[in-house]
C-alpha cells in the first residue's frame, strides 16, 4: 500500500462525505460490474446528478469503470479504502 497525498486523502474523504456516494460505494462493491442505469434506479435524483457522484467516487479512487459498447461497467477497488485510512492515519502519527 502506498502513502497517498494529502490532496488524494481530501478526494477520498470528501467522495465518503456523501450519503449517496457511500451508497454508490458500497453497490459497486457488492454487485462488480453494474451499470449506470442500475445504480440510477436506486435513487430519487436525475441520472445527471448520479452521475456526478459516480464521478466523485471515481476520481477520488475508490470505484473504476470499464466501458463496454455503450454501457460504463463500475467495480470496487478494495484496498483504495485500506489505503485512504492507512495514508491519514499515518499522517495523523506523525503530527
Amino acid at each position: 500500500m502506498s502513502q497517498m497525498s494529502d490532496e488524494q486523502i481530501d478526494s477520498g474523504f470528501r467522495a465518503l462525505a456523501d450519503h449517496n456516494r457511500r451508497t454508490i460505494i458500497q453497490m459497486v462493491h457488492s454487485r462488480p460490474g453494474i451499470t449506470l442505469q442500475e445504480i440510477s434506479e436506486a435513487f430519487p435524483i436525475s441520472r445527471f446528478a448520479v452521475m456526478n457522484h459516480i464521478n466523485t467516487v471515481e476520481r477520488a479512487g475508490l470505484i473504476r469503470s470499464e466501458k463496454e459498447s455503450i454501457y460504463r461497467h463500475f467495480y470496487g477497488i478494495p484496498e483504495a479504502m485500506d489505503s485512504l485510512f492507512a495514508s491519514w492515519k499515518s499522517k495523523l502519527e506523525v503530527e
